[in-house]
C-alpha cells in the first residue's frame, strides 16, 4: 500500500513540475512552483553554463543526478534534494540589485553541486541517517569548495565569497524538525509571503 501511495505522489509531483516548466538546460528541466520570479530562469541557466564551463566534472555529476530544478517554498531558505524525482528545490530569493547577479549565479552553481552530491550518495544507497548526515553534509560542502577553487582562476573575488567552512549547526534547525513541522513551516512562510 505504501509503495502505491509513494508512486502516486511521485507522479503527482512530476505532473505539477511539468505543468510549471519554464525552461530547460540540455536535459535538465526548470520549473517555478512559487509565483513567477523576474530573475530565476536567467540565473539558473547562467549557473548551469558557468558550471559547465568552469568545472565539467561536477557539471557531469549535476547532469546525471538532477533532472529538475524548481523554485519552490521550503521550511527555511536554501535548497533540498528530492531523490524520488531527482529534483533540486530552491527557495529562491531575488537578488537585491542587478550588480549582485554574478554572485547569485555562482552561488546557485555551488548549490547545484551540493545537491547533486546528495544525488550521488543516494544513488549509491547511502542513507541520510542521523549517523551519517554530518559526514554527508561535510562532503557536500567540500564539493562546493572544490567548485569555488575551480572558479577562482576566472572570478577570484566571487570564489572567495563562495568558500565556506563546514558548520554542522547550520543543519540543526532542519534536523530537529519533523516532516510535519517542516510542512507547517512552509505553509506559514507561504501565507505570510516570506517565500520571496
Amino acid at each position: 500500500m505504501r509503495r502505491w501511495i509513494h508512486r502516486l505522489c511521485t507522479r503527482l509531483v512530476l505532473w505539477i513540475q511539468r505543468s510549471s516548466q519554464i525552461g530547460m538546460f540540455e536535459d535538465i528541466r526548470i520549473c517555478e512552483l512559487n509565483p513567477p520570479s523576474p530573475t530565476f530562469k536567467r540565473v539558473v541557466l547562467a549557473a548551469f553554463q558557468l558550471l559547465k564551463d568552469t568545472d565539467p566534472r561536477r557539471y557531469s555529476r549535476v547532469k546525471q543526478h538532477l533532472k529538475w530544478v524548481s523554485n519552490g517554498s521550503l521550511s527555511q531558505p536554501g535548497a533540498v534534494y528530492r531523490h524520488y524525482t531527482q529534483t533540486c528545490v530552491i527557495d529562491y530569493v531575488e537578488p537585491g540589485s542587478e550588480s549582485e547577479i554574478p554572485f547569485w549565479i555562482a552561488d546557485l552553481a555551488s548549490t547545484l553541486v551540493h545537491e547533486a552530491t546528495h544525488g550521488v550518495l543516494r544513488a549509491r544507497d547511502i542513507p541520510y541517517s542521523p549517523e551519517l548526515r554530518v559526514r554527508i553534509e561535510r562532503l557536500c560542502v567540500t564539493e562546493e569548495n572544490r567548485f569555488a577553487r575551480r572558479l577562482s582562476s576566472t572570478q577570484p573575488e566571487i570564489a572567495e565569497r563562495l568558500h565556506r567552512e563546514f558548520d554542522e549547526s547550520h543543519w540543526h534547525p532542519y534536523w530537529n524538525t519533523t516532516n510535519t513541522g517542516r510542512l507547517f513551516a512552509v505553509l506559514r512562510r507561504i501565507r505570510s509571503g516570506r517565500h520571496r
